[in-house]
């Protein structure tokens, strides 16, 4: 059912992901201390960490926006929509520890000499787990009202 709880947990998934999209979400930016260039950097050359960085992060933001909207108009299979949701679970977390990654590996040389600022788009992933967590319990939820409708009849 379209109209479900889950329904809105899925569709809030994809909306907050897909907003990685946005110039304005980037995931952390640098301010350097040092008088040296960080020009050898590969990742975070213009200070800032966003998904348009590695084309892995923009495949990681793609496939849990086309997994939450595909669980979300296949309401009829519950089974499928609990399977695609935890796999965009997962695939957020590969997100997470892939940005992790990516700014460790530019930052080592420099990391005493550097202030790293997280912005929103360390928060928006986070937030996508959680409405994904809430979608995979208002989908069990429902599936063990049908099956209890089921059983009355």
């Amino acid at each position: 059912m379209i109209q479900r709880i889950q329904s809105i947990y899925l569709f809030l998934a994809a909306l907050f992901m897909g907003g990685l999209f946005f110039q304005s979400a980037d995931i952390i930016s640098i301010e350097t201390t040092a008088p040296s260039t960080l020009g050898d950097m590969v990742y975070l050359n213009d200070k800032v960490l966003d998904i348009y960085d590695q084309n892995i992060l923009i495949a990681f933001t793609v496939v849990v926006v086309v997994f939450s909207l595909l669980a979300l108009f296949l309401f009829r299979n519950r089974k499928l929509q609990i399977t695609l949701s935890r796999v965009a679970m997962l695939v957020v977390l590969f997100f997470l520890i892939f940005s992790v990654y990516l700014s460790y590996a530019d930052l080592a040389p420099y990391i005493s000499s550097v202030k790293i600022t997280p912005h929103i788009g360390v928060f928006l992933p986070i937030v996508v787990i959680i409405c994904l967590i809430l979608a995979v319990k208002g989908i069990r939820k429902d599936d063990l009202l049908v099956k209890g409708m089921d059983r009355l009849r």
